[in-house]
């Protein structure tokens, strides 16, 4: 997984490529008349995004040790606090990529811990909605604030 992170970092923070997905997400318009191939940017996004997704179903394969459609859906919550805590940490309306290693880390904790120390099933699910109601709360007075 660090080598996966490793070259995920190099290429969304330190190339070319990383700066065309950026121009092409904030203004698309603006992007197309600096000279950026707009087109070919995004498929190349979605083509990285498609990379990691068939590693992490591969991934989530071995682990099974078979291959269901309903497979992944246990994991589609998680994946969603993830990412939505992970720009709110650092940076407001921006992806950053440690922000969401921070979403990963805190969602992890917060959802095995509980688990691991024998409490009920459910209060997981509970933090895991606690922290997201939190995270979009925070992130919706901070916007507030920040026009002002």
């Amino acid at each position: 997984m660090a080598i996966v992170l490793a070259v995920l970092w190099i290429l969304l923070n330190r190339t070319r490529l990383s700066q065309r997905i950026q121009a092409v997400s904030a203004n698309t318009e603006a992007a197309r008349l600096a000279g950026v191939r707009v087109d070919r940017t995004k498929i190349a996004g979605l083509a990285i995004a498609g990379g990691c997704a068939a590693i992490t179903g591969i991934l989530l394969g071995s682990l099974l040790g078979s291959g269901t459609v309903s497979a992944p859906d246990d994991y589609l919550m998680d994946s969603f606090a993830a990412f939505f805590i992970g720009p709110a940490t650092l940076r407001d309306g921006g992806f950053q990529f440690i922000g969401t290693l921070v979403g990963v880390l805190v969602v992890n904790v917060g959802f095995n811990g509980p688990s691991l120390l024998g409490t009920p099933t459910f209060r997981p699910y509970m933090f895991e909605g606690g922290i997201l109601v939190q995270v979009v709360a925070l992130s919706t007075t901070a916007r507030r604030y920040a026009r002002t």
